[in-house]
């Protein structure tokens, strides 16, 4: 069985991976748009049969990476049930797709030209830019699609010697251990603020279902009882005490004076700072009302109907006094 933490965390890490299905689309096309344009650049100085193929083959990673993640989106549940399956699948396409890019850079790269050097240095620059903001809450895939074309690049690049090519691998060996820490920092605020949330959430939960429960205890009392703040307002009460006051009961909502209400009884309810005191209605009814001083201000009335029992005390009363006039005649 998980813990509450555990569960919650669970939930955090699912609901960040989800988050990401969601723009599977998005991706796909952008990786299109640049793939496409790559070559576009490169169609006069490199191999055709090399270019459409390692173009064909990025399209359906990425086409297949669109499918799996559509899918995940539509099907939360197989997420929350299987994460580690996402995780798998995640991580493969993502691995695929970082060593589609190192062909990239191992069959085109030329860095004498300095043309095709900005062009593709650029280019892996922008793959490593968009894994960092897509896969930022998993920081495996953005390593996966990151490193396998950065590495022959910055290789190639520093291997030219000049302070140019050097600074320029510099940068980009920075760029790509900046994604990836950064990466992580911000996917650790993310899933702290997601938790915080998920707290909030549950501890809310919890407020309203002992509120509930207070409301159902309270509604299924035999006494009436009533709650009022520092101001001696109505705060809470449950409908019996709307009952028993008779037609004081049209006065009772919150904020209420309870001075007012009970001026409102027939007869008038008088309490003064007595603990304990009876009310008797016209029709008979009599009810003893109990109150009690809260330490934060305010107080706690309940009222008991004690009518069955005040007519036998006064008839247990009036037995003495007429077995005695029977003796007298």
């Amino acid at each position: 069985m998980l813990s509450v933490e555990q569960k919650f965390r669970k939930e955090i890490e699912v609901e960040q991976l989800w988050a990401v299905t969601e723009h599977g689309g998005y991706v796909f096309a952008s990786m299109l748009l640049v793939s496409s344009t790559l070559v576009f650049g490169l169609w006069t100085s490199a191999s055709h049969e090399r270019l459409v193929f390692w173009f064909a083959s990025l399209t359906v990673i990425n086409l297949l990476k669109w499918i799996a993640l559509h899918y995940y989106y539509h099907h939360k549940s197989r997420l929350l049930i299987n994460l580690s399956e996402f995780k798998r699948v995640t991580l493969v396409f993502a691995l695929l797709t970082g060593l589609c890019w190192c062909w990239c850079v191992v069959w085109f790269l030329a860095p004498s030209q300095s043309g095709n050097a900005l062009l593709i240095g650029m280019t892996v620059s922008i793959e490593i830019i968009g894994a960092m903001l897509t896969w930022t809450s998993y920081v495996p895939a953005i390593i996966a699609i990151s490193l396998p074309p950065a590495i022959p690049l910055i290789s190639g690049l520093f291997l030219e010697g000049t302070p140019i090519f050097i600074a320029s691998a510099m940068i980009l060996a920075i760029l790509t251990c900046f994604g990836v820490t950064s990466s992580k920092r911000l996917s650790g605020t993310h899933r702290q603020a997601l938790l915080l949330n998920f707290e909030n959430v549950l501890l809310r939960q919890e407020s309203e279902e002992k509120s509930l429960l207070l409301e159902t205890t309270l509604e299924n009392m035999r006494q009436g009882i009533c709650m009022s703040d520092d101001d001696d307002r109505l705060r809470m009460w449950n409908q019996q005490f709307v009952h028993m006051i008779g037609d004081a009961g049209t006065q009772v909502k919150t904020g209420a004076m309870l001075s007012t209400v009970f001026a409102a009884a027939n007869p008038p309810i008088l309490l003064n700072h007595k603990i304990r005191s009876e009310h008797r209605l016209p029709t008979g009814q009599v009810f003893e009302i109990q109150q009690a001083e809260m330490t934060e201000g305010g107080r706690v009335l309940t009222f008991t109907n004690i009518t069955e029992l005040t007519y036998r005390q006064e008839a247990l009363k009036k037995s003495p006094q007429r077995s005695r006039t029977r003796q007298r005649r």
